[in-house]
């Protein structure tokens, strides 16, 4: 019905209904590895049908499986493995990990509550213990709290299965004491050695990375584990949510042989719908964003909050086009769109190998006890519109984001990996920023060294007054307006190249910014005390200042490198290869 039309569906869905009957063709051919077991799907979704309501509806009412929830329920229990060369895991579900991305509104939590609960009955998993994580423990409640109504309010369901009265914290078996339903919440819960049998992530795009990483990491001990996400767009395009759906789009798109285990479902407006706000605040197109359209959710009340969000603010209609619409954000005013910056991406990108070449180097030195970064744009010798830019991120070990509950994994993830340079004490290392440009201006014909007139008085003197062509800019609507509207339409036109620096992407997704009437930005964080920082961006358009500027003339004080010795590149303590270290140990 989704791929003949018969139900309205964006092209996500559409891809998703060919990849389920493409398991089923893949089931009849012989010597499958896959079958399709009538009895489990079946099995589910009498489960399904037998469990009150936790709210809505009239008291005693038990739900009614939707199209969609028929779907996933096909899917996630009927295919199982059949593979002779993994004997014990004849018969196990095929699915192991599931992302649904679905509008507010259409009961994803409690599906994701009777999933999970389902799993934890009828899998026959000895000391099955179920994780509900969520950013607080308020969001893990939303699968919670309706699982445990369920428990309680389905005639039969405690006794049948012998549970113990459902508490506000656990719902336990009393035959089996290691068998539990928890809900997580933070970092100081994450359970390190946990052997979980089914994680539920409710509203993924808000997930704190430590505990994701940790609960992804505990799953392979059992084999019927399963990874459930449900969520809905979030407002900035990173993350661990973000990844997970681009993994989703890439496996609908090549028809799922790469991940089988994943099922995936993303409901939502198609890309030229999502683009032209003309047509996605149409009504009549919101059909394809909610499977329970008419059942959970009513025309007339969504029109009515539609209509009020426009009357309200632009961050009310972005707000509704996230939460109602499944439209990704970067926030209000979010100036750069991160599927582009994506496609800029070029794997194993080498700028050493672009030795010799002309270059600007910007900085932004923003925070004394934070990140900050400096950004080298580097010119293409065939292609006077191409540039190729390599960002370096610099953070004090004592800085407190590293403290932080959602920023805290991440820049210890970004250190570990070499993205992120940690230097040692609790304020900005200067002297070791400023080594780095120097080195850089030894492997391109740097001519300029940009940086904003704030905290930049010592590495600007100092490089001045060794010879480097290096000024201070005052920010602003004049300076940095057309400079970064060229990086801008740049990274949508594809002529930026970088190298994928997960600190750079970041930064990416939090520039905001709105146009004055006169077609004039200035990029900035959503806030002045925001922790989203925006410094390699603002390096980077510094570069380009310098680039774009024609009636800037800075001159050096002696010749250039290269006039002198010619292009053999040169070498930095610990940066032979012109990579960043990792610093200091905190």
């Amino acid at each position: 019905m989704i791929i003949k039309g018969k139900i309205a569906a964006c092209l996500y869905l559409k891809q998703a209904a060919k990849r389920y009957l493409d398991l089923h063709d893949e089931c009849k051919a012989p010597g499958a590895r896959i079958f399709f077991s009538d009895a489990w799907a079946c099995d589910f979704l009498d489960f399904f049908e037998k469990i009150r309501l936790p709210s809505g509806g009239k008291q005693g009412d038990t739900f009614v499986a939707q199209p969609f929830q028929i779907l996933i329920g096909c899917w996630l229990f009927g295919f199982r493995r059949n593979d002779p060369d993994s004997p014990n895991e004849i018969g196990a579900r095929l699915v192991r990990e599931v992302y649904v991305e679905i509008p507010r509104g259409n009961g994803k939590s409690a599906f994701a509550a009777v999933i999970a609960l389902y799993c934890w009955l009828h899998e026959e998993e000895n000391g099955s213990q179920i994780f509900i994580g969520a950013p607080k423990e308020e969001q893990a409640k939303y699968v919670y709290d309706p699982m445990k109504t369920m428990v309680e309010m389905t005639p039969g369901l405690i006794e049948h299965y012998d549970l113990e009265e459902p508490t506000n914290k656990y719902i336990k078996k009393k035959n089996d004491p290691m068998a539990r339903v928890r809900m997580i919440s933070s970092i100081a819960e994450r359970e390190d050695g946990a052997n979980p049998h089914v994680v539920v992530m409710e509203e993924l795009h808000a997930q704190d990375e430590g505990l994701f990483n940790v609960m992804d990491s505990s799953l392979g001990k059992r084999v019927n584990n399963l990874f459930l996400s449900i969520t809905t767009a979030g407002n900035r395009a990173m993350g661990v949510c973000w990844n997970t759906r681009k993994r989703v789009i890439a496996q609908l798109a090549s028809g799922g042989k790469d991940e089988p285990h994943l099922l995936g479902m993303i409901f939502t407006l198609d890309k030229k719908e999502s683009e032209d706000k003309k047509l996605a605040h149409q009504p009549e197109r919101w059909v394809k964003c909610s499977p329970m359209w008419g059942i959970t959710l009513s025309k007339t009340s969504l029109i009515e909050r539609h209509k009020k969000a426009r009357s309200q603010s632009p961050a009310a209609v972005l707000e509704f086009e996230r939460t109602r619409l499944n439209l990704w954000s970067n926030g209000a005013g979010g100036l750069i769109d991160i599927q582009n910056w994506d496609a800029c991406k070029v794997d194993g990108l080498d700028v050493m190998a672009l030795r010799g070449r002309t270059a600007w180097i910007g900085g932004d030195l923003a925070s004394k006890n934070d990140i900050c970064s400096i950004a080298i744009e580097i010119d293409d010798e065939e292609n006077p519109d191409l540039v190729t830019i390599h960002c370096e991120h610099f953070v004090p070990t004592r800085c407190p984001s590293f403290k932080h509950e959602e920023f805290g994994p991440m820049y210890d993830n970004w250190v570990k990996n070499g993205f992120l340079e940690a230097t040692f004490g609790s304020v900005a290392n200067y002297n070791r920023i400023e080594e780095r440009i120097r080195f850089w201006c030894t492997v391109f014909d740097v001519q300029a060294i940009i940086f904003d007139n704030y905290q930049s008085n010592q590495i600007i003197s100092s490089l001045f007054d060794d010879g480097f062509p290096a000024a201070q800019m005052q920010p602003g609507f004049k300076t940095v307006s057309d400079p970064a509207k060229d990086i801008f339409a740049k990274i949508n036109g594809g002529l930026l190249r970088h190298d994928g620096n997960p600190v750079t992407g970041w930064m990416a997704a939090n520039v905001v910014g709105y146009f004055d009437k006169r077609d004039n930005v200035l990029p900035q964080k959503e806030s002045p005390n925001s922790p989203y920082r925006i410094d390699g961006i603002s390096a980077l358009i510094a570069a380009n200042v310098a680039r774009n500027d024609k009636m800037l003339d800075i001159k050096r004080r002696h010749e250039s490198i290269y006039e002198k010795r010619g292009f053999h590149g040169g070498e930095d303590s610990g940066a032979r290869d012109g990579k960043q270290g990792t610093g200091s140990d905190r």
